[in-house]
């Protein structure tokens, strides 16, 4: 009798670790990533590409695409940032289901007009690569929220842009723009727009027609004048005009009211305009390495003023002291 059970049991045992193993697998995280859609490496994806949603291959040295890649006609997220690319396959606009695009760090030199067709595209981020220059087809992009190109080699924008009326932020800092496409101005959803470190040398009036902009960096540009339509971009919470040439600001920089930042450091102002008392909402204000030589009566109407960067200025100690007096709540650094 023990003879014959022995075997039995054996094999229960055996068929028990088998389920076991079975179930293992059936509950490891990347089966199930991969059941979900979810994919991390390139070779099960290739396997299986009507079964891929999101594909995620950042940092896997990878020098080049497959064509079959536009075979993965289901996927919505790709990033694969951190690879050695260089450029994009243009099968890539094949996947008409896209709507996020990553590709971070990737070396790219072009971008392929394919790219028109991902009109689901929603998110593009196509930032510290070494573009010189974008297809015109970008502007197809219709549904596209998020644009970063932050830190290429761009001197110009296709024309057509204004056709991104969905897009709210759209950050060109980093490169090399001496100018907008006139088209640029007529984005009614854009809300932050970061054009830092580029080589503007103007800002012209048609920027008062992004009326949705909250946040607005022009930081380390050429510009030495501003428009007086800047004070009609009456949601602007956050003005950054550091390290400019500007030795004056326009008069209508009072009427905006919703203003919470204003950084104007390393400029060439000597004063400031009397409307700047009216920022009734201003929360920190920069103004350090700057030859100030006065400052307009009213600044104790900046009652929301918590932060106030004033170092290297050519202000007399009596009127440093009389601003402290008037902003008591504020902190001063000079």
């Amino acid at each position: 009798m023990n003879q014959n059970k022995a075997p039995r049991g054996l094999a229960t045992l055996l068929l028990l670790g088998f389920w076991g193993i079975g179930l293992l697998l059936v509950g490891s995280p990347q089966l199930k990533a991969q059941q979900g859609g979810v994919y991390k490496e390139l070779g099960p994806a290739l396997a299986a590409p009507e079964k891929v949603r999101v594909l995620e291959l950042p940092n896997q040295q990878l020098a080049y695409l497959p064509e079959v890649l536009g075979q993965m006609t289901n996927l919505e997220r790709l990033v694969l940032s951190m690879n050695p690319l260089g450029t994009l396959p243009p099968s890539i606009g094949k996947l008409t289901k896209l709507k996020t695009l990553v590709c971070i760090a990737c070396g790219l030199r072009s971008v392929p007009p394919e790219i028109g067709n991902l009109k689901a595209l929603v998110a593009l981020d196509l930032s510290r690569n070494s573009l010189k220059s974008l297809p015109d087809e970008l502007a197809a992009l219709s549904q596209v929220q998020n644009l970063n190109l932050n830190m290429n080699l761009l001197d110009s924008l296709p024309a057509g842009l204004s056709a991104m009326q969905q897009l709210s932020r759209c950050d060109l800092s980093s490169n090399k723009l001496t100018a907008l496409p006139e088209d640029f101005y007529q984005l009614p959803n854009l809300v932050h727009l970061l054009l830092g470190r580029n080589r503007l040398s103007e800002l012209p009036a048609d920027v008062a027609k992004l009326s949705s902009l909250r946040t607005l960096n022009l930081e380390r540009n050429s510009l030495s004048l501003l428009d007086e339509a800047l004070g009609q971009m009456a949601n602007l919470r956050i003005l950054r005009l550091s390290e400019n040439r500007l030795t004056a600001l326009p008069e209508s920089l009072g009427q905006l009211s919703e203003l919470q930042v204003l950084q104007l450091g390393r400029n060439r102002l000597t004063t400031l305009p009397a409307s700047i008392a009216k920022l009734g909402k201003l929360r920190q204000l920069g103004l350090d390495q700057n030859p100030l030589q006065s400052l307009p009566a009213g600044m104790e109407q900046l009652s929301s003023l918590q932060q106030l960067y004033m170092m290297d200025h050519e202000l007399s100690e009596a009127d440093v002291a009389a601003l402290r007096a008037a902003l008591p709540q504020a902190q001063i650094y000079d």
